[in-house]
């Protein structure tokens, strides 16, 4: 099967499910921002409208300890949002409840797993971006093999995904830099305009310079607002390509 027909089977999977995979994303992105208020304590000065941040009573064991909960839940979230992906593409409906049933069926070896699996892919990226890459690629089935054989111990899920990527890696990374470029169109954009507006400001006298320059810096707060937006329709699409990729190496 080529990556023409997986995005399609990822695109099919998700009628009927689109909104839900939405608003899971939506849910797990407010969790981390509950997650990141807690960890930086901070609070708003609503007179000055500015965000005052502190630190309330903590130490840096304490903040560096719930940082390290906040992405073990975050971790946790992910992977039962992937199983609600996985499951789609057996024909049932996504819910909410997907993103929570790591919690609920054996929370300890889904804690294990996710922090073993990420703590190795985060020490492989810091020998080098590139292995770490390459890892995260090797274990892009890990979520999905882990649901369909919970009996398998961690390290077995992790040899298994890396079995099945074997020659399998670049057609995966093939699948889904198709998504990326989306991300990557807005920011083109704004960096031809900024190329242009710098090769040709020397004819422009200050106040239009300065007017470009502005309109420079609220463009690209405007791709950063349009790429915020693009997360939310382009993940779930990616996700359930990525489903579909792993159904199509079992038969």
């Amino acid at each position: 099967m080529d990556n023409r027909e997986i995005r399609l089977n990822g695109k099919m999977s998700l009628k009927g499910n689109y909104l839900v995979a939405i608003a899971n994303l939506v849910v797990i992105t407010i969790i981390s921002y509950a997650f990141q208020m807690l960890f930086t304590g901070s609070t708003v000065d609503v007179q000055n409208f500015n965000t005052v941040s502190t630190i309330s009573g903590g130490t840096l064991l304490l903040n560096f300890l719930i940082s390290i909960v906040s992405m073990l839940v975050m971790s946790l979230l992910n992977l039962g949002y992937n199983w609600g992906f996985l499951n789609i593409q057996e024909g049932k409906q996504m819910t909410v409840s997907y993103l929570f049933a790591p919690f609920k069926y054996q929370a300890q070896k889904a804690i294990a797993f996710v922090f073993r699996r990420d703590l190795l892919i985060l020490l492989w990226s810091l020998l080098l971006i590139i292995p770490g890459i390459i890892k995260s690629f090797a274990w892009a089935l890990t979520d999905f093999i882990y649901h369909d054989e919970p009996d398998l111990s961690n390290r077995e899920i992790l040899e298994k995904s890396e079995q099945m990527m074997q020659g399998n890696k670049w057609k995966l990374f093939r699948l889904e830099f198709y998504y990326v470029l989306f991300y990557l169109i807005p920011i083109i954009i704004w960096m031809i305009s900024a190329l242009f507006i710098a090769n040709n400001n020397t004819n422009m006298n200050d106040q239009v310079t300065g007017a470009l320059f502005l309109g420079l810096f609220a463009g690209f707060m405007l791709v950063i607002g349009v790429s915020v937006l693009l997360t939310f329709v382009i993940e779930p699409k990616k996700r359930a390509a990525r489903a579909a990729f792993y159904k199509s190496l079992l038969y």
